[in-house]
């Protein structure tokens, strides 16, 4: 019974990261034409938020914290080649990419401070 419940807690893990990152390739690659435009700095704020919910959602697969920094570094690296290249209307920027690493950090933050250990378990060290 144990071993099905482990499982099941797998799963779900996964599949939450799996659903998180087809919603960021959704938002990313979505050709520019179809994209609502906001206020100005608009986009950033969702690339940090893109890249936070990443970041989270890897931590939650107990994926550790190199292994998130890195392949959601790469992937951000990734996702600003193929918006220059590959989606209409829509380029690849640098400052998206700050941006990205921002959420990417700002994620790994939130799960740390989230997660941590109690304070009174720190407090006795």
């Amino acid at each position: 019974m144990i071993r099905i419940v482990q499982s099941w807690f797998w799963c779900i893990r996964w599949l939450t990261l799996l659903g998180a990152f087809a919603v960021a390739c959704l938002l990313l690659f979505t050709p520019g034409g179809t994209v609502p435009s906001g206020p100005p700095g608009a986009d950033k704020v969702v690339h940090v938020l893109i890249f936070g919910m990443l970041a989270v959602s890897s931590r939650f697969a107990r994926i550790g914290e190199k292994t998130t920094l890195a392949w959601v570094l790469a992937f951000a690296a990734c996702s600003e080649v193929i918006q220059a290249l590959w989606v209409p209307h829509r380029d690849g920027s640098l400052l998206d990419l700050l941006a990205d690493a921002v959420g990417l950090l700002t994620g790994l933050w939130l799960w740390k401070k989230l997660r941590g250990e109690p304070r009174w378990r720190q407090a006795s060290e």
